[in-house]
C-alpha cells in the first residue's frame, strides 16, 4: 500500500498514546479528540482517509463537511454498525473501539481499488451526488455561513421538485446537538413559500486564545477562567502560565490540587504526547480541563520555547478551544505565546496606567493578528470612557465588563458567576462579539457606533 495519511477523530485516544500504528512507514496517523481540532487541520493535512467516531456530537454534519470539501474516504466507527443508516456520508463502517490493527485493515479495505462493492458496508456513491446551489459553502473556504433547508412539517405532502432537492442534498437538515461544528444563529430563521424553515448557521473554528494584560489585578485570570467555563460545550482547555514560587491565583481561587502540573511535561522531552493526559486537572465545577503551573520556580525555569510549542501542539489535537492565562510581563515565553495565538484578548481597567502600557506593547503583535480590547471593572465613573480608550489604542472592542461587587467572593469559593450576573453578561457579550457564539447586543458598542456616526455627520 502506498504511503497514506489518516486522520482519526475519536474522543478516546488511548490507542495512540504509545508508538505503533503512528510510526508505520507506509501510513501516518494523526489522532485528534474533537471536531473543532479536526476541522482546523484537515485543510492543511489533506488526509486520504478520515476515521470518525459516530458517537461524537455533530459527527454526521462533519462527515458531510469532509465528503464535500475533500476527496478523503470516510470510515465511521460505531459500537453498533447496524445503527448507521443511509444518511451518513461514509465509505465504510467498522466496530468501535479502534485498535492499530483495525485502523490498518480499514484503510486498506477502503482504498483497495479491487475491492468488491458488496464488501463495503456503505457505498461511497451516496456521498458523490450532485451538489445543489444551497451547498455552495463547501466550494468556497472563505465563506462562513451555510444555508440549510429543513421541512417544517416532515409529513407534509411534497412536490416532485422538493423530493428531488432532498434526494440531492442527502439530508433534511443538521442534527440536534451539533454545536461542535455549527453554532445555530436562531434569530435568522424564516419560512419560505415551500413551507420550509431556512436556518443560517455559523461555523465555529478552533481557537488558541491568549488572555493578556500589562498590569496585575485587572481581572485577567477571572476572564480566562469564566471564558473556559462558558465555552464548556466546545471542549475547552485552560493553560495557566503564571509561573511563581507557590500556587498561582488560578490554583488558589479554584482550589486545585497541587498535582498534577506542568512539571512532568517539562521533563518528559522524548515522550510528551503520552504524558499529556497525566498533567490535566478538572476545574472545581468539572466543566473544563486545566493545566496548572509547577509549584516552584526551579521547575518552571526549565519551561522553554520548545516546551511551549509542544504543549500547544498536543493540546490542539485534543481540545476545541485552548485558553492561555498569560502573566503581565514581556518574557520570551509570553511573547512567543502571543505569536502562537489565533486570538488575543487584551484586558484593561478604565485607568490611564494600564491603558498607556497597553499602547506601548501593541508593537509586539504581528500586524495580521486578531486582538480585541476587553475593558473590565467599568462603573461609568472612570476618568476615561470606553470610546476614548478604543480610539486611543486603535484596536477593536471585544466587550465592556461592568463592575461586579460579588465576583471576587464567588471566585474565592471556587465557583463561577452565573450567566445572568453582571460579570457573566460581560463574558457572554465577549463570546458573541469575538467568537460568534450566541447573540447579545452590547449597549456600549451601540453607543460607540452612534457617536462615530454623529462625528462623521458633524464633519
Amino acid at each position: 500500500m502506498a504511503f497514506k495519511k489518516v486522520l482519526v477523530v475519536d474522543p478516546d485516544l488511548s490507542a495512540f498514546e504509545g508508538k505503533g500504528v503512528v510510526d508505520e512507514k507506509d501510513m501516518e496517523v494523526i489522532p485528534v479528540a474533537n471536531l473543532l481540532a479536526a476541522r482546523s487541520i484537515i485543510g492543511e493535512y489533506r488526509p486520504h482517509v478520515v476515521i470518525l467516531s459516530s458517537e461524537i456530537e455533530g459527527a454526521r454534519d462533519f462527515a458531510r463537511y469532509v465528503s464535500k470539501r475533500t476527496d478523503a474516504r470516510i470510515v465511521l466507527t460505531s459500537p453498533d454498525p447496524q445503527l448507521i443508516d443511509r444518511h451518513w456520508k461514509t465509505d465504510l463502517v467498522v466496530p468501535a473501539p479502534l485498535t492499530p490493527q483495525s485502523i490498518r485493515e480499514a484503510v486498506a479495505r477502503c482504498l483497495d481499488p479491487n475491492l468488491a462493492p458488496e464488501a463495503v458496508d456503505l457505498s461511497s456513491t451516496q456521498r458523490n451526488q450532485e451538489v445543489t446551489e444551497e451547498d455552495d459553502f463547501w466550494k468556497d473556504d472563505s465563506l462562513l455561513v451555510k444555508k440549510w433547508s429543513r421541512l417544517a412539517n416532515p409529513f407534509a405532502r411534497r412536490q416532485p421538485e422538493e423530493q428531488k432537492r432532498e434526494s440531492l442534498s442527502g439530508s433534511s437538515g443538521p442534527e440536534r446537538g451539533s454545536e461542535e461544528v455549527l453554532a445555530p444563529q436562531a434569530s435568522k430563521v424564516s419560512r419560505n413559500e415551500l413551507g420550509e424553515t431556512d436556518v443560517r448557521e455559523k461555523i465555529i473554528h478552533q481557537e488558541v486564545i491568549s488572555v493578556y494584560s500589562t498590569k496585575g489585578g485587572v481581572g485577567r485570570t477571572l476572564v480566562a477562567a469564566h471564558l473556559a467555563h462558558y465555552l464548556r460545550k466546545f471542549n475547552p482547555l485552560l493553560i495557566d502560565l503564571n509561573f511563581a514560587e507557590g500556587p498561582s491565583d488560578l490554583s488558589i481561587n479554584w482550589q486545585l490540587p497541587k498535582i498534577p502540573h506542568l512539571g512532568k511535561f517539562i521533563t518528559a522531552v522524548e515522550d510528551r504526547k503520552s504524558c499529556f493526559g497525566e498533567l490535566v486537572v478538572k476545574s472545581s465545577a468539572s466543566t473544563f480541563d486545566i493545566v496548572q503551573t509547577p509549584p516552584t520556580l526551579r521547575q518552571s525555569d526549565r519551561f522553554d520555547l520548545d516546551t511551549l510549542a509542544d504543549l500547544i501542539s498536543v493540546a490542539k489535537r485534543r481540545y476545541g478551544m485552548i485558553i492561555v492565562d498569560l502573566p503581565y510581563n514581556y518574557s520570551n515565553i509570553t511573547l512567543e505565546m502571543l505569536n502562537l495565538s489565533s486570538l488575543i484578548l487584551l484586558i484593561s481597567t478604565p485607568e490611564l496606567g494600564p491603558v498607556a502600557r497597553l499602547k506601548e506593547m501593541l508593537h509586539f503583535l504581528d500586524q495580521g493578528q486578531r486582538a480585541f480590547l476587553v475593558i473590565n471593572n467599568y462603573d461609568g465613573r472612570g476618568m476615561i470612557s470606553p470610546q476614548e480608550i478604543v480610539e486611543y489604542l486603535d484596536i477593536p472592542l471585544g466587550a465592556v465588563i461592568y463592575y461586579d461587587a460579588e465576583i471576587a467572593e464567588i471566585a474565592s469559593r471556587g465557583q463561577f458567576a452565573s450567566e445572568n450576573s453582571v460579570f457573566g453578561r460581560g463574558i457572554l457579550d465577549l463570546m458573541s462579539h469575538v467568537l460568534g457564539i450566541g447573540e447579545r447586543k452590547s449597549w456600549v458598542r451601540e453607543k460607540l457606533r452612534r457617536n462615530q456616526e454623529g462625528d462623521q455627520r458633524s464633519r
